[in-house]
């Protein structure tokens, strides 16, 4: 018995099995190098127009942060590693995006209002009337309010949800479309801005961003980091786009898939009046999200395959 005991006592014991990383996961030295360089040229122009933003070392810390927990799990569970990972990912992607979207709002472009209710015209929508039904009936209004505001808590549970089911890469995706759509939607904002309905039509009270639009417009030289930047850009829609990007990934995730496509759903309807949008911005947010789409899959298949 004794032999037997220092035989397996000899032996080196086996190491616990870990979880492996994604095949998808191969883009993301190339995401980080894509970001480096995106926040490179955002800090150039922010230097030559003499604007800053405001607070943001501290997100910055956080996402130092989380990178240091990153490559300490990295030997014990991937999934967690890739979880803290793919949020700094995400975490600087928006904080460049916002200064981005902040700068791009300087614009002297004359404001495209007008143009875009015309539009809808021609389409049969009028938006005070659509926002007047919906007003009138509170528990209406108050489904789609809860519904828009929804998108944030989204974001961050599928922040979560995805690394530790094995989908980190689905992550990447979203970021990956974000970014392919602030592309026209930034080109939109330099040569046809607009207020929103909202101030169109006499509503500038729930128009939370107009101060801060308006702000910019006027060349302010400072903006805080922890404004909703998404608000700014009002056509294309972005938290339609948002909304659809969400959908996206987590396809084929049986009755999560459904549960975030029917809430998604009611937030595309909630862009309207909640998020004071134009029919157009909302039509224009499924052409732009289904471009990212494209495009995103085709880079990710790329990567994967490779």
């Amino acid at each position: 018995m004794d032999g037997l005991h220092s035989q397996y006592a000899s032996e080196p014991i086996a190491a616990l099995p870990r979880r492996s990383r994604s095949p998808g996961l191969a883009i993301l030295p190339a995401a980080w190098a894509a970001v480096i360089l995106w926040t490179a040229g955002a800090a150039t122009w922010s230097w030559a127009a003499d604007f800053r933003l405001a607070g943001i070392w501290h997100v910055v810390f956080v996402g130092a942060v989380l990178l240091l927990v990153s490559v300490a799990y990295r030997r014990r569970d991937s999934r967690i590693a890739d979880m803290f990972e793919v949020t700094a990912l995400w975490i600087v992607i928006c904080l460049v995006a916002l200064l981005t979207t902040a700068l791009t709002t300087r614009t002297a472009a004359p404001l495209a209002d007008s143009m875009f209710i015309a539009a809808d015209r021609r389409l049969g929508f009028y938006w005070p009337l659509w926002t007047g039904w919906v007003d009138s009936r509170p528990l209406i209004r108050l489904g789609l309010a809860l519904a828009y505001a929804s998108l944030l808590p989204q974001f961050a549970g599928s922040l979560v949800y995805l690394p530790l089911t094995g989908r980190a890469e689905r992550v990447v995706e979203a970021a990956i479309m974000t970014t392919i759509a602030l592309i026209p939607a930034l080109l939109c904002v330099w040569f046809t801005p607009a207020l929103g309905p909202f101030a169109a039509f006499g509503m500038a009270d729930r128009a939370l961003y107009l101060p801060a639009m308006l702000g910019l417009r006027a060349g302010a030289q400072i903006f805080d980091v922890s404004y909703n930047g998404a608000a700014l850009i009002t056509f294309p829609s972005f938290h339609a786009i948002w909304a659809l990007a969400l959908v996206y990934v987590h396809r084929g995730n049986g009755w999560v898939s459904v549960a975030v496509a029917v809430l998604n759903a009611v937030v595309l309807v909630s862009v309207l009046s909640e998020g004071g949008h134009y029919l157009v911005d909302l039509l224009s947010g499924f052409i732009v999200a289904a471009t990212a789409m494209i495009v995103t899959s085709a880079v990710m298949r790329r990567f994967r395959d490779g």
